[in-house]
């Protein structure tokens, strides 16, 4: 049910004790789910140095193009923003 709703969310998190949101598109291919995202602080966006997450198995986020190791607090607490709210609906899709 949940899977034919419009491909789009938000997300809260905090960086450095501030609350900021994102919104976030979705697309899917045959290989992976790409999540882009659009931080609404235009200030901070430009802190962030990939917008694509990718998710090649159910669990598994990274950013496009940028190993973990050169993850920052910022991209860090967005990876886990989206995490959080795709492993709710996830849950919610099992219940259902």
């Amino acid at each position: 049910m949940l899977m034919n709703m419009a491909r789009i969310f938000s997300i809260s998190f905090n960086h450095f004790g501030n609350s900021y949101n994102a919104i976030v598109s979705v697309k899917e291919n045959p290989f992976y789910t790409e999540y882009n995202v659009n931080l609404l602080d235009e200030e901070l966006s430009g802190f962030l140095t990939s917008s694509k997450i990718i998710s090649s198995a159910p669990g598994q986020f990274s950013f496009f193009n940028v190993g973990r190791e050169n993850y920052t607090p910022l991209m860090k607490e967005v990876l886990h923003a989206v995490s959080e709210h795709i492993n709710m609906l996830q849950v919610l899709n099992h219940q259902l």
